[in-house]
């Protein structure tokens, strides 16, 4: 390494102090002071994260604990180092935003203690959080001097508050809870919630009470969540930040789509009004606000032509491959298993993956004069249901029954009667079916030389839509056999279409390709 001569380092030393001198430093005393009001609230999430993980079974508690010593490690090295990461700087410039103080320079000194301690906060966070996941209580108090003066702020409280304690946190929480509770969403849904509601608690303050949530606190947040990045969710850089300090790291990159934006605001609104339902507001603070702009035309799904089904159904999964494993290989093996199958069934009834994937042996009806799958929840409410008018009956198109799908779902039904059709499609870590399955047919589509950005599982419920409505199929009964919902004066009475009336509609549709190449 080059030695630094004398007089270089005196301009070095210069340089600093002129820069450090246009802005006089901060009291230590009031550096600490900020850096423990951040670790008071790093330390209430980890209360409420020790309380909530053990609550889902798919959280392996073993694995978050182990995490958190490289959580820890990462930040007593960037301490150690001080080279501080995008993270750090923006916590810092979040804590001084809220107090109202300037951000000094990064080369004042006052700079380097607030980044040091609220990197001694985030590694006394996991620390404590570990403790808390192994059972270890007594050792989850501070052990860091800066510290060890405080005690325990405790997760915000759940229930018993005093009534005028109606914090956002709270009414997420209850509202959440509720709606699992009441089986009104998948679980999937329930995450979306849980994380577009925890956006909410960062924009507004988790503990503003309810009733000062303004129509300005909604703007921002529909302004916020138009600035998301895209793939923010898997952005190692972005781990750790609240959606704020997202926006404001990521700059003018491309955002999430028009779409997205609007799912998102339209979960917050959904939980403004459940506010209103249940007595905590007299009226959503929404007005007319609302995500404009229309939705990117090359974010749309396209259903697979003629010559791209023919091309799916002739290729070596359907003709003949070398193994299970290699299933885009040409070889001898045909495999008639959930694989084979869960894309012929899309095609032809326009059921949705996870509906497919999550079939029971009893859902399949093919001794009926009338072969049909019943979508329905199960007993325990754990199928992936998207809404109530999803619950359907849908008949089975004779292509699928020549084909030999009766005799595959009978051989199903007889060796394992309460058990899953295709119980070999394992789920993911998400504990959704749909989830590996969707990623190996993208694969497969890729393989064979099918891989188009708009074309995707999804894109059967499409080629099914269009071949209904070129069957001459009225729009009201399209909805019926997709399983969307009808908004009509008539729509919500009765039990809705019997499977013979439909049925008469499914044998209208054709392809205008041979699939008896399928059969036997």
């Amino acid at each position: 390494m080059a030695r630094i001569r004398g007089r270089q380092l005196a301009n070095v030393y210069e340089v600093l102090i002129n820069s450090v001198a246009a802005m006089p430093e901060l009291p230590t005393q009031k550096i600490d002071e900020l850096v423990r009001d951040y670790f008071r609230d790093l330390w209430a999430e980890a209360e409420e994260a020790a309380f909530l993980l053990p609550l889902d079974p798919k959280v392996d508690l073993r694995h978050e604990a182990e995490s958190l010593d490289e959580n820890r490690a990462e930040a007593e090295s960037e301490a150690g180092s001080r080279r501080y990461s995008n993270l750090t700087q923006i916590q810092i410039q979040d804590i001084l935003d809220r107090a109202g103080i300037s951000l000094p320079p990064r080369t004042a000194e006052s700079y380097h203690r607030m980044a040091v301690g609220v990197l001694r906060a985030r590694a006394e966070q996991a620390r404590i959080l570990q403790a808390m996941l192994r059972g270890r209580y007594a050792e989850a108090v501070p052990y860091d001097p800066l510290f060890k003066e405080i005690s325990s702020p405790g997760m915000r409280p759940i229930d018993g508050e005093p009534t005028e304690q109606r914090s956002v946190a709270v009414l997420v929480e209850r509202y959440c809870s509720q709606k699992q509770k009441e089986k009104a969403w998948v679980h999937k849904t329930y995450l979306d919630n849980v994380r577009v509601l925890g956006w909410f608690k960062d924009v507004v303050g988790a503990d503003r009470a309810i009733e000062s949530v303004t129509l300005d606190h909604v703007r921002e947040f529909r302004d916020v969540v138009q600035e998301i990045p895209k793939s923010f969710a898997i952005t190692k850089a972005y781990q750790g930040m609240s959606v704020v300090q997202v926006v404001k790291s990521a700059g003018s990159g491309a955002a999430i789509s028009v779409l997205t934006a609007r799912k998102y605001f339209d979960n917050l609104k959904a939980f403004l009004k459940w506010c209103v339902d249940e007595g905590y507001l007299d009226k959503a603070p929404v007005g007319g606000l609302s995500v404009k702009g229309k939705a990117s035309p090359e974010a749309a799904r396209l259903p697979f032509t003629k010559v791209e089904l023919k091309k799916l159904f002739s290729s070596p999964q359907y003709v003949g491959h070398l193994s299970a494993s290699r299933r885009s290989d040409p070889g001898s093996m045909i495999q008639k298993d959930g694989k084979y199958w869960i894309p012929l069934v899309a095609l032809f009834t326009g059921l949705r993956l996870g509906e497919i994937v999550q079939l029971r042996c009893a859902d399949i009806n093919v001794a009926d004069p009338v072969p049909q799958i019943a979508v329905r929840w199960d007993e325990e409410g754990k199928n992936q249901i998207k809404t109530d008018s999803s619950v359907r009956v849908v008949p089975l198109h004779p292509v699928l029954i020549d084909i030999g799908f009766r005799e595959f779902a009978s051989g199903r039904q007889k060796a394992d009667p309460k058990g899953r059709v295709f119980h070999e499609i394992e789920p993911g870590k998400d504990g959704y079916h749909s989830h590996n399955f969707s990623k190996y047919f993208a694969r497969y589509l890729d393989k064979i030389g099918l891989k188009h950005p708009k074309l995707t599982f999804h894109s059967f419920r499409h080629n099914m839509a269009d071949a209904l409505r070129n069957a001459g199929v009225e729009e009201i009964r399209i909805k019926a056999i997709l399983g969307h919902s009808d908004t009509s004066v008539t729509g919500g009475y009765g039990l809705g279409y019997q499977a013979e009336v439909l049925y008469a509609d499914v044998k209208k549709i054709e392809y205008s390709i041979e699939f008896d190449h399928l059969k036997g």
